[in-house]
C-alpha cells in the first residue's frame, strides 16, 4: 500500500457498511485497534496473524512504503 498510514478501509457486511482505520507498525505489519479490555497492554491486532498483537509504541503513523 503506497502513501501514508493510517488509512480508512471500508467494506460491506450483510448490507451494513463498516470502516476500520488501518495503521502500520515499525516492523511493517498492518494493524487495527482491537483492545480486548480496558488497559490492554497490546491493543493493536495484526491483520496478517491472529495471534500477533502490538503495543502503542510499536505503531508508526508516519510509515511510508518507501521506508523499507
Amino acid at each position: 500500500m503506497s502513501g501514508r498510514y493510517p488509512y480508512a478501509h471500508t467494506w460491506d457486511e450483510n448490507g451494513i457498511q463498516r470502516q476500520a482505520q488501518i495503521h502500520m507498525t515499525v516492523s511493517g505489519q498492518e494493524t487495527v485497534w482491537d483492545a480486548r479490555r480496558p488497559g490492554d497492554p497490546e491493543p493493536w491486532q495484526s491483520l496478517d496473524y491472529d495471534t500477533v498483537r502490538f503495543r502503542d509504541d510499536e505503531i508508526d503513523d508516519d510509515y511510508e512504503a518507501e521506508d523499507d
